[in-house]
């Protein structure tokens, strides 16, 4: 057998296996690419959102987690409005906006008066 024989060989054996040779798989989404079309799907379905400034806050409250990527899932999303549903808006909008004043990863209500311990007030320096 000469050289151009061997050749041919080994060619041919190189062209089945490529034939073999499946084609890639198209890559799965990042999880930030999950993230924002959670946040997109959340955001087009404003039936939840009653109003303007509550979108807003949740808009930010995402961005937040986007941002120390903490990439919130559908399943996520979910959670957090039966979470919040139970508060009146004003008091959605502001646990929102505390989360994302604080760098929390999640959003918890407002302390209301009168929960024990002395608690100072921040303008006037004096405890109550």
């Amino acid at each position: 057998m000469d050289i151009q024989e061997q050749l041919d060989r080994i060619e041919a054996k190189l062209d089945a296996l490529l034939e073999k040779r499946k084609p890639r798989a198209k890559p799965a989404k990042t999880q930030a690419e999950a993230h924002d079309e959670a946040v997109a799907d959340l955001m087009e379905n404003k039936i939840l959102l009653h109003d303007s400034k509550l979108e807003d806050a949740l808009k930010a409250f995402c961005d937040s987690r986007r941002a120390m990527r903490k990439y919130l899932t559908p399943l996520a999303i979910t959670a957090l409005m039966k979470k919040l549903a139970p508060f009146s808006i004003n008091e959605q909008i502001a646990a929102l906006n505390d989360s994302v004043a604080n760098g929390w990863q999640s959003v918890f209500p407002t302390r209301h008066e009168g929960g024990g311990g002395a608690e100072e007030d921040w303008f006037s320096g004096q405890t109550t």
